[in-house]
């Protein structure tokens, strides 16, 4: 694991922060993989429920709390494009869910990452679990959307 060199504090800041995280991901039921860091990310992993992958879990080095964030790909060469976009920016807002494009899209789609921000000072296994929640039934009314015309 990478720590921040800049601050000889980092280290300990990171270390309490992924016992938090990995204390309130254990309570609400999920499971940690890929645990990592880098120089823009504190840490950051992936959070599977019943064997399948649910968000990214993340924190950067100077964030106020963690963030929990998927990706959406939609073609963008598809017929119903605009409608699609629509549904789904419209289902995140139902959801208390942020999104915006992604910095790096992969090619010939629009990437999309709904987001929702956990502050520090409440972040535990029953706010992680409420975030969880309303991604994995945002995730139930997209797959819904249908792409055929």
């Amino acid at each position: 694991m990478k720590t921040n060199s800049k601050e000889p504090d980092n280290l300990l800041k990171q270390l309490t922060d992924i016992a938090l995280m990995e204390k309130a991901v254990s309570e609400a039921g999920l499971i940690i993989d890929r645990l990592q860091s880098n120089d823009i990310l504190e840490v950051t992993c992936d959070i599977y429920h019943n064997n399948r992958s649910v968000c990214h879990l993340f924190r950067g080095w100077e964030d106020e709390g963690f963030r929990i964030a998927a990706i959406i790909n939609i073609p963008k060469k598809h017929t119903r494009y605009k409608k699609i976009v629509k549904k789904i920016l419209k289902i995140c807002a139902l959801h208390s869910l942020s999104v915006y494009p992604s910095k790096n899209p992969q090619k010939g789609y629009l990437t999309l990452v709904p987001e929702r921000r956990i502050p520090t000072g409440i972040f535990s296994a029953l706010a992680l679990r409420s975030a969880i929640n309303a991604f994995e039934e945002m995730t139930m009314e997209i797959d819904t959307i249908p792409y055929e015309e």
